[in-house]
């Protein structure tokens, strides 16, 4: 999980990814990458997109039922139709 401000620690760790796969002559833009980041807006899914991630993980939006289908209701609203 991406903490938020510290999406400059996985150009590192792709840059990491990246080279390992030369070492072994593999492409890694086949290596599927799945992360997340606990400040989800439509700008920072995007940049997360560009550098290759091709799935998110998103945190709990709640602790309890009602909790969690506002969240993922205000996460839909907020973010998903806007991608």
């Amino acid at each position: 999980m991406i903490c938020p401000g510290r999406i400059d620690r996985l150009d590192e760790l792709l840059a990491t990814l990246s080279s390992e796969c030369e070492k072994i002559g593999r492409d890694p833009r086949d290596i599927e990458i799945t992360t997340g980041t606990s400040d989800m807006t439509v700008d920072n899914i995007k940049a997360l997109a560009d550098k290759g991630v091709s799935r998110l993980v998103i945190p709990p939006p709640g602790r309890d039922a009602d909790d969690i289908r506002k969240g993922l209701d205000s996460f839909a609203d907020k973010v998903i139709a806007n991608l």
